[in-house]
């Protein structure tokens, strides 16, 4: 479980990180978006872990589901604006909601993860 965490708040800082260079300057490293990619895949991987040691329905499975649907979310929206300072504009709110959603997903995680942990 402590792995998964490290897990999911390296994803995080990663997603802020990305945000942060596109707002800043319009652009943003590839090999960001690759780390950040094989991050999101690894937490997939994560969750069937997790599901078969606290089982499928449990809040935790269901909290890192919702992480990973706040990071579907935003993935392609930050890739879709790379080197387009307009399109970044446009969407600057939509990118503000989704950090938003990640942050807030990521909190509700850390919290059943705790709960977890104590009644495991």
């Amino acid at each position: 479980m402590e792995q998964i965490t490290r897990l999911v708040t390296r994803t995080a800082a990663q997603f802020d990180g990305l945000k942060s260079s596109l707002l800043r300057d319009g652009t943003a490293d590839p090999e960001q978006f690759e780390k950040f990619s094989k991050q999101v895949n690894e937490m997939r991987e994560e969750i069937g872990i997790v599901a078969v040691r606290f089982g499928n329905k449990s809040k935790l499975v269901g909290k890192m589901s919702d992480l990973l649907g706040a990071l579907r979310t935003a993935m392609p929206l930050l890739a879709g604006v790379v080197g387009d300072e307009k399109k970044i504009k446009e969407q600057e709110e939509e990118i503000q909601r989704a950090q938003k959603q990640l942050r807030t997903a990521v909190a509700k995680f850390l919290v059943e993860a705790r709960k977890a942990i104590e009644e495991y």
